[in-house]
């Protein structure tokens, strides 16, 4: 003859039910981690791109890169955000709607990235036309600078003043005027040509590096945005909801 089960035998949960919880809790957890990942992705975004300067186009480059850096990071929370729906999916109206704010959320993440690409290429042509400005102003001014030199050596009249204006170096010493002069004409336009090629190298680094990055940012945009887009379709349910509805119809 069995005994009937006693009263704390019954309010164990079954292995089903355990399992149900264990999910229900992982679920909650994960929520959760997502929450706390995209306020950290939020802060780190607003605290590097205040204060704003609409006007520099700087600020867009550097914008585009704190986005693309914290990239993983959205993309982490979109994981676990969809992991926990997955693992513990319910039906109602109140679980429906949250998985709808998701994928409204993830449509606005996909639109803020795929925003990023013609920011990136405006901010970027327009930096490397400041680049440009900014080498061929720092040459015309050495230019004027040696020039200015030239034309105060040309006026010395003996080698007192020419020496007065700019000491000889060890060995020109028993130089005489003109052959000062030769060879203050040699170094001034030994100067003059490393100076182009200084400024001219230092500018196609500047400009291979923006162009670089700008292609980094560029490419993880635009699989970052793919990525949001793609969570933000509707699930299989919903368009099954709404193939019945249009047969309804």
């Amino acid at each position: 003859m069995t005994t009937p089960p006693s009263d704390a035998s019954a309010a164990l949960p079954t292995p089903v039910q355990k399992v149900w919880l264990d999910h229900m809790l992982l679920s909650v957890r994960l929520r959760q981690a997502a929450l706390l990942l995209m306020i950290l992705y939020a802060t780190s975004l607003v605290a590097s791109v205040l204060p704003l300067k609409l006007v520099d186009p700087r600020w867009y480059l550097n914008a585009a890169d704190v986005l693309m850096a914290n990239a993983p990071i959205a993309i982490t929370a979109a994981c676990l955000r969809l992991l926990a729906h997955g693992l513990f999916p319910r039906e109602g109206d109140w679980w429906r709607q949250s998985h709808i704010r998701f994928q409204r959320f993830c449509g606005l993440m996909s639109l803020l990235y795929f925003a990023v690409l013609p920011l990136e290429v405006i901010a970027a042509g327009v930096v490397g036309v400041q680049l440009d400005a900014t080498g061929r102003s720092r040459l015309q001014t050495l230019q004027s600078q040696q020039q200015l030199i030239t034309q105060r050596l040309d006026t010395a009249k003996s080698l007192s003043e020419l020496n007065a204006l700019l000491p000889p170096v060890p060995g020109q010493a028993a130089a005489s005027l003109e052959e000062r002069r030769t060879a203050i004409a040699l170094a001034l336009e030994s100067d003059r040509h490393d100076l182009r090629l200084r400024v001219s190298k230092t500018r196609h680094q500047r400009r291979l590096n923006l162009v670089i990055n700008g292609l980094r940012i560029l490419l993880t945009a635009l699989a970052t945005g793919f990525f949001f887009r793609l969570l933000a379709s509707p699930s299989s349910q919903q368009l099954e909801q709404k193939a019945e509805s249009l047969v309804g119809i």
